[in-house]
């Protein structure tokens, strides 16, 4: 699966979680990822368990600022 293959919002998560991780060295949160997508907390884990489903993201269940982008 390549980038092309996301949607834009799809892409725009990913990017985030990625730059964030590099310039904090931690992931951020669901809202953090919320405020910066422009949508509701909720809205923004849809578009995150998507991209877990489809085997780009993973996250330990339960634990804040986990999300992170899968090994592949």
């Amino acid at each position: 699966m390549t980038h092309h293959d996301l949607t834009d919002r799809q892409r725009e998560l990913v990017d985030f979680i990625r730059e964030w991780k590099r310039s904090r060295g931690y992931a951020p949160t669901m809202s953090e990822a919320a405020r910066h997508l422009g949508v509701t907390r909720g809205r923004a884990r849809q578009i995150a368990v998507v991209l877990e489903h489809r085997g780009i993201l993973t996250h330990d269940a339960g634990t804040q600022r986990t999300w992170r982008l899968a090994r592949r």
